[in-house]
């Protein structure tokens, strides 16, 4: 999955359903697209803590770098996403 399509995911699952980034209101979901935006980055900010904290404890593992990478490109796409 690239960056740009786990943002995305991240971000509809955040409110709470298919996301239209055209309109910035939709009766079926639950919060607005700016709150989806700003949980979404919540999420993907403390996943990045944990990994790093993974990474210490595991003398700098590549697998952890690839994936804080990984989800550092993530929060950049969300980032992108802000109406």
């Amino acid at each position: 999955m690239t960056e740009k399509a786990k943002a995305k995911e991240l971000v509809g699952r955040m409110w709470g359903g298919k996301i239209n980034f055209n309109n910035k209101f939709n009766e079926q979901n639950y919060c607005g697209a700016d709150d989806a935006i700003d949980c979404a980055l919540i999420c993907v900010t403390e996943s990045i803590e944990e990994l790093k904290i993974c990474e210490i404890f595991y003398e700098n593992n590549s697998y952890y770098g690839l994936r804080i990478n990984f989800l550092n490109k993530v929060k950049e796409e969300i980032n992108k996403l802000k109406l």
